[in-house]
This record gives structure tokens, sequence and C-alpha cells, in this order.
């Protein structure tokens, strides 16, 4: 293609410049502006065009400043209204003005913070926007080289190569966002108004934490310092950081047990949008216990709705405040038993930070927020035995045993992984020793994993060896430690791809076929156990569904289509789309979950694709 004097459209008297041609701007890619057809028009084979916008008139300050007002007075009026509904007068909690922290706070969804609330605004998780935002995030860590959509000129240039049709995500999205609506033309578009629960509910939630023996897995409440609840009639005022706790934990067990009639009537969401305008008041607080279990708490249940960056957001105050209370080290010298209890405590929620931090570092392979250097990182001396098969089936939680809901094990391998593999160090030493780090991961994680009891292994999941009948006694726990399993392994041997490893260095076969299996794996087991999808907890399985999906697929159309496992690895996928194609009927016209909808048409566009390779020559 010839070269050119670059082209600058301006729009108009006054209006701005025009940076992209019209099939550049419609695909929002970066323009050469290269004449007379920018690359992308060039290799298209349309013609480039720069179409001006209109010339819009530029609004003085004066009457952006009153616009802006109307605007501020429209939403005041709209929230008084909220406030003064016969649905929100019964939940509205005593007032007592904020003055800083540890005060007593203004506790009427009036008071929430300017600004905060703007910035920290909850996404409910049935909003079509909200899902595709979601999935688009899990795609950008998915796949070879950890992210092939990172790398989508790429990644777009073999998959036409080997199927002879375009693979463009931005596009693809764009039109499926379009079918939705025509669809689905009434899908109701909720907007979370912050409200407070009654006394009554938040007095119900944390007697069901505590009967329920849930601290076993989720340590976020201590038993030895509930915080106070205040007088209905304002005679005991509530200190900011033990209201946001109490309500934090109210929105997580009725979100959890929402279908039980004594929470039946609950607005979980709604209770979570209020704590997060006190996120001012937390952060200040940041040596004070309860304010780090509000922390933990909001974390705990943003990212099951498919907003991990908001959670990790909120797991990084939380991980400031357990370093600050010394949570990080063990003390016990000249401790009095009740420090002990406390002490105890904040390691407990030091180990599940520790856990969340791990697992959200090795998807997404960056640097942890935790070094381990600076931890103590002996086991709690009340974590569950390692031959003990409550890690996988559904049984009564004991007071005396610590869970957390997944192996905590499992954390420091991931650590492990980051650092020895993904790093920057790592990455940069000598392909003997990398190669080295890979063998003695592989083999960390099979000692691991064959410690755990015959019956509860994963590969007696994905085999079919175990029966059905302890597939159906399997609890959410064991199923997270079944999946991890798959993922570290496809992330150890994943570190020797060429786009991991130095220049000119060439996939072992071995991990290759590691990576193969633990994605095959991954999504027959899913199989296995697709009763436990559910749109509650879809968000905590989605990352690994949907890097086994994309792992299967880039082996699929990188390899010979007429290998014996061609046809068995395309009805994996195919069997995937069964799934979601069956849940969605389930939940009917009217009822449509977003995350299924666009699940269903993802897998199903990768299923037609790699059908496409079938009779195309590798070399292609």
């Amino acid at each position: 293609m010839s070269s050119g004097t670059t082209v600058v459209v301006r729009s108009g008297t006054g209006g701005r410049v025009r940076t992209a041609c019209d099939l550049c701007r419609h695909r929002r890619i970066r323009c050469d502006r290269v004449k007379p057809a920018c690359e992308t028009c060039y290799f298209a084979g349309v013609p480039c065009t720069f179409t001006p916008e209109p010339a819009q008139h530029k609004k003085s300050i004066r009457e952006q400043l009153a616009e802006s007002r109307a605007r501020v007075k429209q939403l005041e009026e709209a929230l008084r209204a909220e406030r003064q509904s016969p649905r929100n007068a019964q939940h509205s909690p005593p007032t007592n003005p904020p003055h800083g922290p540890g005060s007593t706070l203004s506790l009427s969804p009036g008071s929430l913070p300017s600004g905060w609330s703007s910035q920290t605004n909850l996404l409910e998780s049935r909003d079509f926007d909200a899902a595709l935002a979601a999935v688009q995030w899990h795609l950008a860590f998915c796949g070879p080289g950890a992210a092939p959509f990172k790398q989508t000129p790429s990644f777009e240039l073999t998959v036409h190569a080997r199927t002879g049709s375009t693979l463009n995500f931005n596009d693809f999205f764009s039109e499926l966002a379009h079918s939705f609506k025509v669809h689905y033309p009434t899908h109701p578009k909720k907007v979370i108004v912050p409200r407070w629960p009654s006394h009554h509910l938040i007095q119900r939630s944390v007697e069901y934490f505590f009967e329920n023996k849930l601290y076993s897995i989720f340590p976020v409440l201590d038993i030895n310092n509930i915080p106070v609840l205040p007088d209905p009639n304002g005679a005991n005022p509530a200190q900011a950081a033990d209201w946001a706790c109490l309500v934090g934990l109210t929105a997580f067990m009725t979100r959890l047990r929402g279908h039980e009639s004594a929470f039946a009537d609950a607005d979980p969401d709604a209770y979570v949008q209020a704590v997060l305008g006190m996120l001012p008041e937390l952060v200040v607080d940041n040596t004070n216990p309860i304010a780090l279990q509000a922390l933990v708490i909001l974390s705990l249940y943003i990212a099951p709705l498919g907003q991990p960056q908001l959670a990790e957001l909120l797991l990084a105050i939380a991980i400031r405040i357990v370093f600050n209370l010394g949570g990080n080290r063990n003390k016990v010298q000249d401790e009095t038993p009740e420090e002990g209890g406390r002490r105890q405590h904040i390691r407990a929620m030091f180990w599940l930070c520790y856990a969340i931090d791990k697992e959200m570092s090795i998807r997404k392979c960056e640097p942890p927020l935790i070094n381990d250097a600076d931890c103590d990182l002996d086991l709690p001396a009340n974590y569950v035995s390692q031959v003990s098969d409550s890690q996988f089936f559904m049984k009564p939680f004991s007071d005396n045993e610590l869970l957390l809901s997944s192996d905590l094990r499992f954390s420091f391998i991931k650590s492990r992984i980051y650092r020895l593999l993904y790093s920057d160090q790592a990455r940069a030493l000598p392909e003997a020793r990398r190669l080295q780090h890979i063998r003695e991961l592989d083999l960390e994680l099979s000692n691991f994993i064959s410690n755990y009891p015959v019956n509860c292994q994963p590969e007696g999941f994905m085999n079919r060896t175990v029966p059905d009948t302890l597939l159906h006694d399997l609890s959410i726990r064991g199923v997270n430690i079944h999946l991890e399993y798959y993922f570290c392994l496809a992330k150890v041997h994943g570190a020797s791809r060429p786009d991991i490893m130095p220049t000119g260095w060439c996939p072992l076969p071995s991990s290759v076929e590691l990576c193969h299996h633990a994605a095959r794996s991954t999504l027959l087991y899913l199989h296995r156990v697709q009763h436990l999808i559910c749109p509650e907890i879809f968000w905590v399985h989605a990352q690994f569904m949907i890097t086994a999906l994309v792992s299967l697929f880039w082996h699929l159309i990188s390899t010979n289509p007429n290998m014996v496992e061609f046809e068995d690895d395309i009805s994996i996928i195919e069997g995937t789309v069964a799934i979601f194609e069956d849940l969605n009927k389930r939940n009917g016209h009217t009822n449509c979950f977003p995350p299924f909808y666009l699940m269903e048409a993802f897998i199903k566009r990768l299923a037609t694709l790699a059908r496409q390779t079938q009779g195309r020559p590798v070399s292609q």
C-alpha cells in the first residue's frame, strides 16, 4: 500500500478534530490516517471515508453550571420521594450527625457522602450492559498468552487463516447487544437506590450467621466482639464501622439465603449500595477490626456479581488494615486470653484476604497485594486436616474448624506459580531454570492433590469413577478445589508457551498436552456439576469455564483437525452450549439472565468456528 500524508477532518467551525475514518471509528480501533486509504480500509477493500461530525454548539460555563444544578435538584427530589415512600419508611434507621472517624454516623440514605456513591455504584447482576462488561473483562485474561484478546491482530489472523471467517470480539458483542434488545425489549434495567435494612432483619441475619456456623467458611464477624446494633429510637447511636459491618452482613446473608421466607423481602443490593456510600468513614478508620470486617464482607459480596475491579479495590483497603492490625504476623507473647481470641480472628481475616489476593493475582498474572516475605505463613491450628473429606461434601460446619471457601494451600501454590513463572524476574531467567521451575511446580501440585482421599480427587469426578450419589453431595467448596487444581495445572504448563518463554523457544509437547488435558477436564467436570450452575454463584466459576473454553478452542484451530481428539473436543464445546441453552429455557423469556444469554452465544460462536477448520490445511 502506498504511503501518503495524514488526513485531518474537522467537523464544522469549532468542531473537534476527527482522527479516524468511518470504518475505524465503527470498529473502535486506531486509524493510521494514510491516504488514499488507511490500512484497515485497504485490507477490507472498502473506500476510506471521513464523514464530518455535525457542528455542536459549545455551551458556556454558565449554561453548563445551570444544567448541573437542575440535574442535582432532580436527583434530590427523586431520592426524597424514595425515602418518603411507604416501602422505605419502615427501614429508616436512627439519625445522628457524622463528625469523623469513630464518631456517630447519620444513618439516613440522604446522608451518603457526595461523590463516593457515584464512584462506587453497584451494577445490577441482571443488567445486560453490566453482564457484557463482566464477560469482556474475564476474556481479557483467558487463552493463549494469558490474553490473546490483548494481542487481537495475531489472534484474529490465526482464526481467519484456519476458519475462513473473522472473529472480531468488539463487533461480535456489539451485534449481540443489538440482538438482545430485539429479543428482550422489555428487559428491566434496575437502578439500585441505597436503603437500610430493618433492625429485625439485621438481628435475624446475625443470628443466622452464627446458628449455621458460617464463620468456618467466611470468618468475617468475631463472635466475641459483635458490633453494637443501635437503638431504633436513636438512644444508642451507631458507630460508622459497626453499622457498615452489620448492614453488609445482612446483605451477604440475605443474598446467600434469599430463597428462605425469613429473607424473602430483603433488597441486598440496595443495602450494599448504602454501605458503599460510607467508604470514606471506613477508609479513615484504618485500625478498626470492625471496619476491616465491613470491607471484606463488601468484597465477598461484590466479586460474585462479576465486578472484580471494585472487589479488588475494597480488598486492597482491607489488606492495609490487616497489616495495620498486625494480622500478617503471629503474636503469641504476653497475651491475655481475650487478646489471643482477637488475634486469632484477625489472623483468620488475614488468611481470607490472602486467599482472595492470590486468586486475583494468578488470574491476571499481576503482582499480588500481599508479599509472602512480609508474612508469617504457618497455617492456623484449627485449619481443616488435609485428609478430611469435610472439605468436599455438604456436612454441618464446626465452630472449631476453619475451612474457608477453598483449600488455603492452593493459595501458596498460586503464589509460587506467579513468582517463579510469571513475575518480571521469572521471565528474565534462563530457559533451563524456567523449565526446572515448571517441573518442580508440577510435582508439587501432583503431590498435593494426591493427599486427598481417593473419592475426593478431581480426576475421579471428571472420568466418572466417582458415583453420582457422591456427586450430588459435593459442596461448592469441593467444586472450587477441583476447578482450582485444573486451573493451576494449566497455569504451570502454560508458562512454556512461546509468548511466555524467550524468543525462539518451542513449547514442550508434554506441557501442550497437559494444558489441553486441563481445559478438557475443566469442561467435562462442569458438565457433571451443571446442576450447581445458577445465577447466584455463576461468576464464581465463570473464569474457570471461559479460560477452559478459549484454551480448547485455540487448541482446535491451531492443531491438525484430523486428530482423533478433534471430534471429542468439539463435542465438549457443543455440550457446554447445550448447558446454557437449557439454562436459558428454564429461566424463560421474561426472566432472562443476561450472563447465560451471552455465554450461550459466545460458546456457540466458538463451536461454529471450530467446525469450519475441518477440511482446511493447518499451513493455510
